[in-house]
């Protein structure tokens, strides 16, 4: 007799077996009817095994390669997820989504599903159109790498007649539903109690039916990968089962757990394992050695963590198990007794060590791509103690497995394979040449003759580009990077690509509108030479002359009997474009309908933010002269010199022409903030800017790089305005020394000059309405010279489904995307701040996306002194690192750079040295307040993997967090 006929009849003598045990008792107790009156759903009698198992469509999904030692734990719905019932399904889902990120991070690379559980929760609906909760959890823990386990109940799928055995439809439907890479028998360990009862042919065969009809429903429709029967120590005829059901063949396993019991746990578990190694010893096989947390934790059933080491160190060292698994996720995070902790620190060690990692490359979706890029990353975990390789060349991986390789790549194909032991993967990189990938704009550029004009091109760094407009040429300039469209990314200074500019001057409009044709752009590169065409420009017609109304006038003079030259702050007798103001005909005109609406200059014209055209306020209105656009984005050209997006004003087709406005000063004070209150006899547009700075292009063609804050005044400047009155007393302001009027009588506007104490010193400022129409003008004082009277807001980027840049780094998971680290670094920092007495706001104190422009409208509305957006940054190439902040008006240069000086001396004395990147005028949405300096800091590369590990540790964090504060005790008590 052979060894696989000798297997053939143990397994089939096993199944027989257990299956008479688990029916016969069913039969003597009455269960099988219980279990069939509780399952009355559709009897499916089959005697042969279909060739067409459902006609539910299957749901494809990539099998998980299993581990070679399982380090697995039990996720159960109600137990370690899903205990609050008053969870909405969208915070359900972002509770699983980072519970097994980390039990990724753990070191775990198998997660145990226990159906029975998410059956009796919300868990689990099939009656639902989408796939269930259920289903993301297998999605989840598939999508990072880890091995799935699902322990299915074999009572819930017999069928409402007894003789029909299984329902194996209902078996298929679950598997093509929710298919798994192995399937646990579960629901058999009470019944196991009855393996020594007596039984009739008649029950033999037909619990061998049902057992065989189950495992084969599974198997038929999900093709899993290997089948498994739980068993515990505390049935005493365990021995036999093992031996009887276990084979050498990898596809039939046990897992053997311990029963809960609080008696002589320790003892049980040692008997156990000498059970099932007595019993492998005489039929072979393998298993998994299942260890109970909960007794574990308790001082009472166990010696604590050398217990469990002890445990572990056993069924490692055994011979025919396989792998571990643990139960349960919630207990070794929750414990309250530090035990929890010291098995964390363990395991950790266990993983450093190279126990369980998975070899696979994480960022190719594809073995082949296509790039432009003259080099390529590859980022994966393995096993770091074993040799990996790429084209035969050794890789270093971290501690724990992880490696990040940069490639550079020659044109055309480019062959890449890693491999690990008997595991590999193959790539083709295709490298095609591009020397001008795009020009911007793409759509319609319409505008005024003498406008000025951008052009933008992305192409490969040091081309020589040309743009040709109306068959004149003129050359492009190329910058330090590639600047993302958005502006809400940094400029990508690491690739091959950057950004080119051109501005061009359009000719003089005429009475109708002028055509010049598309902007194209040539580029050439080392003798090769690409053309693209641009959007069409067109000049506008200039507008008539502004018509008279008289007739319309007539007959709506809503304030004829007001005197228009009377200045009153009241609200409801101002002047506005709605009624008649006593002065012939009507214009286009506007009303501003939103709050620090952005605005830009009429020329040049593109659809960039442009720090000398200040945000007007809501309820301000202007004079409509005219329209332009630039590729999507349409605008209204002001009077005022101002260019603003259509949506974010109200049209006045026939606004009434007003008369010239007129100020008077109503008061001043300088009890807290220096605040001045002006009468406007109608609300005209104001702009605001810092006189005495210095600029320059020190990034990207942009013009309003500083090196140092010099501002020595501020300037608001009141358009359409011929006469101010009354004196501005800033006597008691410890920021502002003098304030004078002054009147531009060619361009009709008033300015109010706001001299600074000293230069370099201004805080921001806000402009509002009062209740009664008013004008309020606030200059914020400095708080105080120390920390503690400060109230700072903190601002942790991305977060919710916005995850900013994925960690290059597997481990932790609760660190694993950028997100979770800028919480973490701005919660520790506003644990320091508070500590010294500062008062902190927080634009989220948890895992919640918050648009841009809503953390922006908080730092308008809360008005803290300073506000600080904490990032970290992420690039294409691996080798990228170091630290950068960011400023937006120049008063805010202060802050980042002193918070950047602080980071990088934490870098250099406490962690490693790091790459200085700079302090960078840039417009992110955050930075662009005028209400107190806002910066935005990157402390550091996700994407590089060394400075990914320290950016996760948790006493980096703590180290960058006290930098953090000792660069705002720096600013403070320099500025």
């Amino acid at each position: 007799m052979t060894i696989k006929t000798k297997k053939t009849i143990l397994v089939t003598a096993a199944i027989t077996l257990l299956c008479c045990g688990i029916v016969a008792g069913l039969f003597l107790s009455g269960g099988l009817d219980r279990i069939s009156g509780a399952y009355d759903i559709e009897d499916d009698t089959v005697t042969d095994y279909p060739t067409q198992t459902t006609t539910v469509p299957t749901i494809v999904r990539t099998k998980t390669e299993r581990p070679k030692k399982i380090r697995g734990v039990w996720f159960t719905a109600g137990v370690d997820f899903l205990t609050d019932i008053t969870l909405t399904d969208e915070q359900v889902k972002n509770e699983i989504e980072i519970k097994i990120q980390d039990i990724k991070a753990i070191g775990f690379n198998a997660i145990f599903f226990d159906w029975e559980s998410a059956v009796s929760s919300r868990l689990f609906d099939e009656s639902s159109d989408g796939l269930s909760l259920f289903g993301l959890c297998l999605d989840y823990a598939r999508s990072n790498n880890l091995y799935i386990v699902v322990a299915l109940p074999i009572n819930e799928y017999i069928s409402s007649a007894n003789e029909n055995g299984i329902n194996r439809k209902k078996v298929i439907r679950f598997f093509e539903r929710y298919n798994s890479d192995a399937l646990i028998v579960s629901n058999t360990d009470a019944l196991e109690r009855l393996w020594a009862e007596k039984t009739t042919p008649e029950i033999q065969e037909r619990t061998t039916k049902y057992l065989t009809d189950f495992i084969l429903s599974a198997k038929l429709s999900d093709e899993l990968l290997f089948v498994a029967t739980l068993v515990r120590e505390d049935n005493p005829m365990m021995p036999g089962i093992i031996q009887n059901l276990i084979s050498e063949d990898s596809s039939n396993f046990l897992l053997a757990e311990p029963s809960a019991s609080t008696a002589s746990v320790n003892a049980k578990n040692e008997k156990m394992r000498e059970d099932v190694k007595s019993a492998l010893n005489n039929s072979g096989g393998n298993y998994i050695a299942g260890q109970r947390i909960d007794t574990l934790f308790s001082g009472e059933k166990s010696d604590g963590i050398t217990a469990i080491v002890g445990r572990v160190s056993a069924a490692e060292n055994t011979d025919n198990c396989f792998g571990i698994v643990f139960r349960s996720y919630s207990l070794i995070k929750n414990d309250a007794t530090g035990l929890g902790k010291a098995f964390l620190e363990y395991w950790g060690n266990l993983n450093v060590n190279g126990l369980g990692s998975v070899f696979a490359v994480f960022n190719k979706t594809t073995n082949e791509i296509k790039t432009n890029e003259s080099r390529t990353n590859f980022t994966g975990n393995c096993n770091p103690d074993l040799p990996l390789t790429c084209n035969g060349e050794k890789i270093t991986t971290s501690k724990i497995g992880d490696f990040s390789v940069d490639y550079d790549l020659v044109p055309g194909i480019n062959n890449f394979e890693f491999k690990q032991e008997d595991k590999s993967y193959a790539y083709k990189v295709i490298y095609e040449v591009d020397i001008l990938k795009t020009v911007t704009p793409k759509g319609n550029i319409t505008a005024p003759g003498g406008t000025v004009i951008e052009i933008t091109a992305v192409a490969l760094r040091d081309a020589a580009l040309t743009a040709t407009i109306n068959k004149e040429s003129f050359k492009m300039k190329q910058t330090d990077g590639l600047v993302d469209s958005s502006g809400e990314k940094a400029a990508d200074t690491s690739s091959d690509y950057v950004t080119y500019f051109g501005q061009y001057t359009l000719p003089t409009g005429g009475s109708t509108q002028k055509n010049l044709g598309a902007v194209s752009v040539l580029a050439n590169y080392n003798g090769l030479s690409k053309k693209v065409a641009g959007a069409k420009i067109s000049v506008t017609a200039i507008p008539p002359e502004t018509t008279a109304a008289t007739t319309v006038v007539a007959t709506e003079t809503a304030t004829e009997n007001a005197d228009p030259t009377q200045i009153t702050p009241v609200l409801t007798d101002q002047l506005t474009p709605y009624n008649y103001a006593g002065v012939p005909g009507v214009s286009r005109m506007c009303e501003v309908a939103i709050e620090h609406c952005e605005t830009m200059p009429l020329s040049p014209l593109n659809n960039v933010s442009y720090l000398l055209t200040s945000p007007l306020i809501m309820g301000m209105f202007d004079y409509i002269d005219g329209e332009s656009s630039f590729d999507k984005y349409l605008y209204y050209n002001l009077r005022s010199g101002k260019r603003l997006y259509r949506e974010e004003v109200k049209v006045i087709e026939n606004g009434y022409n007003l008369p010239p406005n007129k100020i008077q000063t109503l008061s001043s004070s300088t009890e807290k903030d220096t605040v001045i209150n002006l009468a406007l006899l109608w609300k005209v547009p104001v702009n605001v800017i810092v006189k005495g700075q210095n600029y320059a292009q020190t990034y990207n063609n942009r013009e309003f790089g500083v090196w140092s804050f010099t501002g020595n005044s501020i300037e608001f400047t009141f358009s359409y305005t011929t006469e101010a009155l009354g004196a501005v007393d800033v006597s008691g302001s410890n920021i502002i020394s003098s304030a004078e009027w002054s009147i531009d009588s060619g361009n009709k506007t008033a300015i109010l000059r706001l001299y600074f104490k000293r230069a370099g010193l201004f805080y921001g400022y806000d402009i509002s309405y009062n209740k009664d129409g008013s004008f309020k003008i606030l200059i914020k004082n400095k708080p105080s010279t120390v920390l503690s009277g400060y109230k700072i807001m903190l601002d942790p980027g991305h977060g919710g489904n916005d995850v900013g840049a994925v960690c290059i780094s597997t481990s932790p998971a609760n660190m694993k995307y950028e997100k979770q680290i800028n919480l973490a670094l701005a919660l520790k920092v506003k644990e320091r701040l508070e500590a010294q007495g500062a008062t902190v706001l927080m634009t989220r104190t948890g895992d919640s996306r918050v648009e841009l422009d809503d953390r922006r409208n908080m730092i308008y509305n809360q008005k803290p002194d300073l506000c600080i957006s904490i990032h970290c940054d992420g690039s294409n190439k691996a080798s990228v690192f170091g630290t950068s902040s960011y400023y937006y008006y120049s008063q805010s240069f202060p802050l980042a750079n002193a918070l950047r000086e602080q980071i990088l001396a934490c870098y250099s004395n406490n962690i490693r040295p790091t790459n200085d990147r700079h302090t960078i005028y840039y417009p992110f949405r955050v930075t662009r307040v005028e209400t107190c300096p806002s910066v935005l800091i990157e402390y550091g590369f996700v994407t590089n993997l060394e400075e990914c590990r320290l950016l996760q540790a948790d006493d980096n964090q703590n180290k960058l967090a006290e930098a953090t504060v000792q660069g705002i005790i720096n600013y403070i008590a320099a500025n």
